[in-house]
């Protein structure tokens, strides 16, 4: 139960930093990854406890993943798995709003795949560094 706990703090924390990193501070409003109703649908300021408890929830999924996958105790395999389970949740959810919404375009969700991935991969080696330690 102490892995979940950690793994699920430990993970949302690194997800949020570094979304933080990449959606705020190097990548703000990327043009090309917007649709034409983009504008209209974006708030002026983001509404931060659903963004938390959003990343504490991915920090949980990610954790269950990698104790029951059995990469929670090696870095290298933990960023891998990460890597892939977020790379694969956010290219399938932008290609739903590429294929209902005008929110979002092609290049718009390579790219959320790719953040994600780089997001996941990176909160799975920490979680694994961290969480790994814990007894089951």
């Amino acid at each position: 139960m102490k892995r979940y706990l950690v793994g699920t703090f430990v993970g949302g924390a690194c997800l949020f930093l570094v979304g933080f990193l990449i959606y705020v501070v190097l990548l703000p409003n990327p043009k090309f990854a917007d649709g034409s109703a983009a504008a209209a649908a974006n708030k002026a300021a983001p509404n931060l406890p659903p963004i938390i408890v959003a990343e504490l929830l991915f920090g949980y999924l990610l954790t269950r993943a990698l104790i029951k996958s059995g990469a929670i105790g090696n870095a290298g395999s933990a960023a891998k798995t990460g890597a892939l389970i977020g790379g694969l949740i956010a290219l399938a959810y932008s290609l739903l709003l590429l294929g209902t919404t005008e929110v979002i375009t092609l290049p718009g969700a390579l790219y959320e795949a790719a953040t994600w991935a780089v997001r996941w991969g990176i909160a799975g080696a920490v979680v694994s560094m961290v969480a790994g330690r814990e007894k089951a």
